[in-house]
């Protein structure tokens, strides 16, 4: 009896001190290895847990075109905590990172991938700090841990013998060298290797060789909307491919570089207003799922608006 009160004391304690629902906090503490952790951020960036212990809350609009290689990462030994994507705002542009928990194995495999790169690659062990620590700046290490180690007591030693680490571009507004890079440097087979099978298929034609290059983190993104207009019992390779293929062409359409990135916003942004439909509906079971067809519909109007064309050149 003193035991069960004692385990609920700490279930209600936890959820004071992280935030976390009752469920959230039952799931995070069933970890038990590295595993089992990258496992559990995965289900975060897919919508099933609402907390991660160093997240309070579901992941933000720039995490999204990253769910793809972040779920890669997470299954590779490196079990992210944090991360944010080099994009450009009123003026100012900013840089990609990412930090979280590596095993030797995945830590040794991507300093070898950042040879020769500009990316910066700072592990943290013991008293191995690799971080700007400073008096005012402490390693972020031992915080993060602490936040991990509660809500996962069960994963706390396998923790304490993992490096943390932090990989980071330093050049402003460049996401495809150090997503991809990282990506590789995990071994196994990525969102974006999917994606580019799409064009040895036999559906693809010669003629779709001419049309403009969709880079690799854009297919990244697209493969992504295509995840969100399936139900999750429907998301194999195959199917995902199908249903992105459209989306891929309709891109591929893109006069240039800038005409390219707001295709992509536009789709970004049909893909925002469904996650917006779903969590709003209130029928019986989930709402319905659209079509490739239907949601291309709608991003072409976004489109119109942001490249300033009309709704013929727009295709509408």
């Amino acid at each position: 009896m003193n035991r069960t009160l004692g385990a609920r004391a700490r279930e209600f304690l936890s959820g004071l001190t992280t935030g976390m629902s009752r469920a959230d906090a039952a799931r995070w503490r069933t970890a038990r290895t590295l595993d089992d952790l990258g496992d559990l951020v995965i289900a975060w960036l897919n919508g099933e847990v609402e907390r991660t212990p160093g997240h309070c809350g579901p992941p933000d609009p720039e995490t999204r075109p990253l769910i793809g290689v972040l779920t890669t990462v997470n299954r590779g030994g490196f079990v992210t905590d944090n991360s944010q994507l080099a994009e450009s705002m009123d003026g100012r542009t900013w840089n990609t990172w990412v930090m979280g928990f590596a095993s030797d194995e995945a830590l040794a495999r991507i300093r070898e991938a950042a040879v020769g790169t500009p990316l910066a690659v700072r592990a943290c062990r013991g008293k191995v700090h690799g971080c700007d620590r400073r008096w005012l700046h402490p390693c972020p290490r031992r915080e993060t841990l602490a936040f991990w180690a509660d809500a996962c007591p069960d994963a706390a030693d396998e923790l304490r013998r993992t490096w943390w680490v932090e990989v980071e571009d330093p050049e402003p507004g460049r996401n495809d060298l150090l997503w991809p890079l990282l990506a590789k440097a995990t071994g196994r087979e990525t969102q974006e290797d999917i994606m580019a099978g799409y064009e040895t298929r036999e559906n693809a034609t010669a003629s779709d060789s001419a049309r403009y290059p969709v880079k690799p983190l854009y297919r990244d993104w697209i493969l992504r909307f295509a995840v969100d207009l399936l139900p999750p019992a429907s998301r194999g390779p195959n199917e995902l491919i199908q249903t992105a293929a459209p989306l891929v062409l309709w891109a591929a359409e893109a006069a240039g570089e800038d005409d390219l990135r707001a295709r992509v916003m536009a789709m970004r942004q049909a893909d925002s207003n469904d996650q917006d439909r779903r969590a709003a509906h209130k029928g019986p079971g989930e709402a319905p799922r659209r079509s490739p067809e239907c949601f291309l519909a709608e991003a072409r109007a976004y489109y119109a608006f942001i490249a300033g064309k009309t709704a013929e050149e727009a295709g509408l």
